[in-house]
């Protein structure tokens, strides 16, 4: 990331639709538990690397028509085809990390689609995983019934407040857990230990800590 990227995306507060995302989440999650697995989708996710007809990308014009057009209609059949693939391949993902046995079997989270800013780690074996590096977006992942209680954990607004002094004592900031960080800050600052902000890699840690394990 650049300093200008840097400064546009991460100095600045939480606004509302973040806060809503967050929540958003949040319900998603807990509507996971107790099934084995579930797909969560934000309601941008489109399963294709175009963008969908001019149409559907906000409301009619005035004294336009509401109609769905062929256009609409084509767009809607490529794109219940291409998730009917994606959902396919990932159940097919997952039975294979079922039948691993190993380590990697045991999974959280499966992102299937985000912005990637850090370097990806190789898992071994036959398949098309990787260990995610820095990214963003959760727009569309898979999460395992283990993975949602774990999210949940992380995320809840009540806590203890565990120490964020660094070796030397140079911090001791006790961290407030009754905030909200963007959730597609949070999570990947958690599964990869980084952030652009230090002071949100110390909290990600600290919360990771006390609440993971």
């Amino acid at each position: 990331l650049t300093v200008d990227e840097i400064s546009r995306f991460y100095a600045r507060p939480v606004n509302a639709g973040e806060l809503g995302i967050y929540l958003s989440h949040r319900n998603a999650w807990q509507s996971a538990l107790g099934a084995p697995w579930s797909l969560i989708l934000e309601d941008d996710a489109v399963p294709m690397s175009f963008l969908p007809p001019a149409s559907l990308q906000g409301p009619p014009e005035d004294g336009g028509s509401e109609m769905i057009s062929e256009a609409d209609e084509a767009f809607f059949r490529v794109c219940s085809r291409r998730w009917t693939s994606i959902w396919t391949a990932l159940s097919q993902t997952i039975d294979g990390l079922r039948a691993r046995g190993d380590q990697e079997s045991a999974w959280d989270l499966l992102m299937l689609g985000r912005h990637r800013f850090g370097e990806d780690a190789c898992i071994e074996g036959d398949h098309d995983l990787v260990r995610a590096g820095f990214s963003t977006c959760l727009h569309a992942y898979a999460v395992s019934e283990r993975g949602a209680r774990r999210l949940l954990d992380l995320t809840a607004l009540s806590s203890p407040r565990p120490s964020l002094t660094e070796a030397g004592g140079r911090f001791g900031v006790e961290a407030d857990f009754g905030v909200v960080v963007p959730i597609d800050d949070l999570l990947p600052a958690v599964w990869t230990g980084h952030h652009p902000r230090v002071d949100l890699e110390r909290h990600a840690h600290a919360m990771a800590a006390a609440r993971l394990g």
